[in-house]
């Protein structure tokens, strides 16, 4: 009996110390003492497996208690360095609004040029057709032919084209010059000037607008029929009109200039006209200022 112990106590000293738990060691130790070697070696074979496996599942359970659909996020967002937002599966988020917010927010607002700010202003300059007009015009359309701009009428009785450049650089010495330049001239000179004349003046002086002021847009008001001229037999100045108003409408094309027809002012038409055949009743005007009203609106979306 003593044999045995000493050999038990020789097999317990030899034995390979193991890295174990306290708990693994409290075991053993009780082993020891009340198993057989054989038993003693079972008994740390087993933990060892133990420790094994408990090895092998810590390693490959997710970290936190995490369910494996977490746990699958967590490694994508673990492998894709520009991951910026974590969404798991069945969240709903406002990625692309919040996104969009930002970028509003820190996109600064396009300023407006000095061009954009200043107001868009219109000149119409002509003979006793503009000066009687420009009542009627508020009259009919309200102030500044009810359009986003700043309307300037210039109209004398009598007024002949000879007197269309004074009256411009008249004004021009007080304030800038005009976004849109109207003229309406030119009646009056009929039957004084030959139709080549006549057409070869207003060429000339429209083209010296043209080049003084490029980015002025000009606009030329066609002569309108009458009943009655002043200078020569009505049939012979209708034509010279007709004449100068197909010159004028060629020259213009060349500077992308704005022709304002009046097809609607008919001579034979007394409704048109007052009864010396010259000035409009309200009827006339309001057609002659329809057709002025729709090309400066129409010259104002084209230059924006």
């Amino acid at each position: 009996m003593d044999v045995t112990t000493s050999s038990d106590t020789k097999t317990s000293e030899n034995t390979p110390k193991y890295n174990m738990r306290p708990e693994q060691a409290a075991v053993t130790q009780s082993s020891q003492k009340s198993c057989s070697p054989r038993t003693i070696q079972l008994l740390v074979e087993k933990m060892n497996n133990m420790t094994l496996g408990d090895t092998k599942t810590s390693e490959n359970t997710p970290k936190g208690n995490k369910r494996p659909e977490q746990a699958a996020v967590t490694q994508s967002i673990q492998r894709s360095p520009w991951s910026r937002t974590i969404r798991l599966p069945g969240q709903k988020t406002n990625d692309t609004a919040l996104s969009d917010t930002n970028t509003c927010e820190n996109t600064p607002k396009k300023k407006e040029s000095p061009e954009d700010q200043r107001e868009t202003n219109v000149w119409i300059i002509g003979s006793s057709y503009i000066r009687r007009a420009k009542g009627e015009a508020k009259e009919i359309f309200g102030e500044n032919f009810g359009l986003n701009t700043k309307v300037q009428w210039f109209g004398k009785r009598g007024m002949r084209w000879g007197g269309v450049l004074p009256c411009f650089y008249k004004e021009l010495s007080t304030q800038s010059p005009p976004d849109i330049l109207v003229i309406h001239a030119g009646g009056n000179d009929l039957g004084l000037f030959s139709a080549y004349e006549l057409s070869s003046v207003i060429e000339k002086e429209l083209m010296q607008l043209h080049t003084e002021f490029p980015s002025m847009t000009i606009a030329y008001s066609s002569i309108n029929e009458r009943q009655v001229w002043i200078y020569g037999n009505p049939g012979e100045i209708n034509k010279d009109r007709e004449t100068v108003n197909a010159s004028i409408r060629k020259a213009v094309d060349r500077f992308d200039g704005v022709i304002i027809e009046h097809p609607h002012i008919r001579f034979f038409d007394n409704s048109i006209f007052l009864r010396n055949g010259v000035r409009f009743s309200k009827k006339g005007n309001e057609l002659f200022l329809t057709s002025i009203r729709t090309a400066i609106q129409k010259s104002l979306q084209s230059r924006h």
